[in-house]
Formats: structure tokens, sequence, C-alpha cells
């Protein structure tokens, strides 16, 4: 009984987590024996629900009614090569699982009808993860972002980030919109490449062209590869870099063009300008 007590916690328990989205995003998150610990912590909810069901099932006499409606006699049970207390325990542990089946079954279901509720949970879920957070509003926000690699190569663009459930940030994955890298003294950025502009020029942004997609540019960075994480607006980056041009002509008294700045506009469902 103790064996089959502590299969039918686990696998009830799994079951469930697996299908509920903030257990899932849990039980990604813990290893070796914790894993274990927290599986059981819902598999015995789920363990003593079922228990509580069968007592009401034997207190009523459910089942002797159920064989009265059918015909059924006691004697033709006793032929079965289990007993009855095997027969009991049998029944518990398929009501235990399917509780938890169903259980889940219905976290799932009531996600994939309300999306708007699912996607506040994950960001409820991922809140005390300051860059899980972060990806989260990236992704469903479609704001641009910029990340700044170890290299001081950055790329600005918009992410591709997924619900961040099933597994731990390893990469995140970003649509390119500009490029460049920090300033090596006062670590600026310096815009190098327009990916916008080329998905306007060759008819990608309209998706009008023949082979190419935004996908196909698409670029992914393992996180540890990654420096900093920020939101970027391009109208408050062309306000900064025109103050930090200004003070640079100033102190060298000498003129720098607005090369930088002067040709640089992304089209995008946020009118960044």
């Amino acid at each position: 009984m103790g064996i089959t007590l502590v299969v039918v916690v686990l696998i009830s328990g799994y079951l469930f987590s697996y299908l509920h989205l903030s257990s899932h995003y849990k039980l990604t998150r813990t290893e070796g024996w914790h894993s274990y610990f927290f599986v059981a912590s819902r598999g015995i909810f789920f363990a003593i629900s079922s228990m509580v069901l069968c007592f009401l099932i034997d207190y009523y006499d459910c089942v002797a009614k159920l064989m009265q409606t059918y015909g059924w006699k006691l004697q033709d049970f006793s032929k079965l090569a289990i007993s009855a207390e095997m027969l009991k325990q049998g029944s518990w542990a398929i009501l235990t699982v399917l509780l938890a089946l169903v259980a889940g079954l219905i976290t799932l279901a009531r996600d994939k009808i309300f999306p708007r509720r699912k996607a506040q949970k994950i960001k409820n879920i991922v809140s005390e993860n300051h860059l899980e957070k972060f990806i989260v509003e990236a992704s469903y926000t479609q704001f641009p972002i910029a990340i700044t690699l170890k290299s001081r190569k950055t790329y600005i663009g918009i992410c591709l980030g997924d619900e961040l459930i099933n597994s731990k940030i390893e990469h995140i994955s970003i649509i390119p919109l500009l490029s460049g890298y920090r300033d090596k003294n006062d670590l600026s950025i310096d815009i190098t490449n327009n990916y916008q502009a080329h998905y306007i020029e060759e008819g990608i942004e309209e998706g009008v062209h023949e082979e190419l997609t935004k996908e196909h540019f698409r670029v992914i960075v393992p996180t540890d590869h990654i420096e900093t994480f920020s939101f970027f607006d391009l109208s408050t980056y062309v306000k900064f870099k025109k103050k930090e041009l200004a003070k640079k002509r100033k102190a060298y008294n000498s003129p720098y063009p607005d090369t930088h700045v002067s040709h640089m506009t992304i089209q995008s469902s946020q009118n960044v300008d």
C-alpha cells in the first residue's frame, strides 16, 4: 500500500503540474529532490480528495445500488483473481489520477478560451524574475528593446520571446531593426546598420518579397553573452544623441555632423519615430 500511495501521488501530482500553468512554470525551475516534493505536494491534494470521494461512495452504498440497477451480484465479483481490498485500492488510485487529469485539462482549456487572462497570469508568474518579466513584457507589447553583448555589439529590435513556461531562459530571439556598437569610452550607442530601412526598400515590411520575411533576419543570442537588456525609444535616443554631439562640439570646438541620427526612422506597430 505504501508504494502504491507514493506512486499514485507522484503520478497525479506530475499530471496536474504539467497541465496547470503556474505549477508547470515552477516545476521546470526546480531540481533534484525539490521537484519530487513539489510534485508530491500537488498529488497529495488529489489523493486526499479521492479518499473522501471513495468514503462517500462507500458510506452511501453507491456501488451496491449500481449493482442492483444492472442486476449484478456480489458473488460474480468473488470469482475475480483480485481481492476486494485490492479492488478498492485500485479504484482509489484510478480516481486520484483521473481527478488530477480532469483538473489539469480544465485549467488548460480555460487558458485557451481566455487568452488575455492567460497572458495576465503569465505576467504575474514571472513578476519576481526581472529578466523574465522584461522579456514577457517586450513580447506582448512588441516595444523595441536594446540588447548589448559583452563584445559591445548592440541589437535593437522586436523581442520574439515565448511564454517562458517550459524552461529557463537560455536564449533570446529578436527581429533586428537597428544595430551598432557601444563606444568603448562613454558606452553610448552608435548605430551602423538600419534593418528597418532595408525591410521597407526590399518590400519585406509589406510582405511582398518573394522569398524573405522578417523571420529570416531574426537574431538568437545566448543570454550569458548579453551584458544589458533595456527598452529602446528612438525619439529619446535621437534627443540624447544630439545633446551628446553638442557637448562634443563644445568640448573639442570642432563640427560633428549629425550623420548618426539624420537618416533613422522606425516604422512599426507602435509608430516609434
